[in-house]
């Protein structure tokens, strides 16, 4: 069952659970940024209010410490992906053009205008999700689920 979510209840949760995302998330602060540390935490929070039923008897700090760990494995893994798909494209073919800007542009030409603005931002011209939110008129999390669902996309096309 999903609940809703409204920004305020997410922004007190924030306020309330902050140490137990930043402790939390702390633990792949070796293998993610600081900032995609940030946004796993930001992310399993919500989907951790949306989920939680007290009915089951566990406390929302116990379901968002699992939602956390699922987060941040996600992130791992999305990582994972992007560096074997680099590694694999460093190789160039016979006619020494890049594999790498091929299949990147393969995967792009798969997305709307909205998701390639919003991935070129992120990505080519290093803007932070609250200024691509700003610039698209979205929410932050909205970006930050606009960018996971076509990293996805962009991985299932390569």
């Amino acid at each position: 069952m999903k609940n809703k979510v409204t920004n305020e209840e997410l922004r007190q949760a924030k306020r309330q659970y902050a140490e137990t995302l930043q402790r939390t998330t702390a633990r792949y602060a070796n293998i993610l940024s600081a900032e995609m540390r940030e946004a796993c935490g930001d992310m399993a929070l919500w989907r951790c209010l949306q989920c939680y039923d007290p009915s089951f008897g566990q406390s929302v700090s116990s379901s968002l410490f699992r939602f956390i760990h699922w987060e941040c494995r996600k992130a791992i893994r999305e990582l994972n992906n992007m560096v074997q798909c680099s590694e694999l494209c460093e190789q160039e073919t016979e006619d020494k053009t890049p594999c790498l800007t091929m299949m990147v542009n393969d995967c792009l030409n798969t997305l709307s205008s909205r998701d390639r603005r919003m991935i070129e931002a992120r990505y080519l011209h290093r803007c932070t999700l609250q200024e691509i939110a700003t610039q698209e008129g979205y929410s932050r999390q909205g970006v930050k689920n606009i960018l996971d669902r076509c990293l996805s996309r962009m991985a299932k096309a390569s």
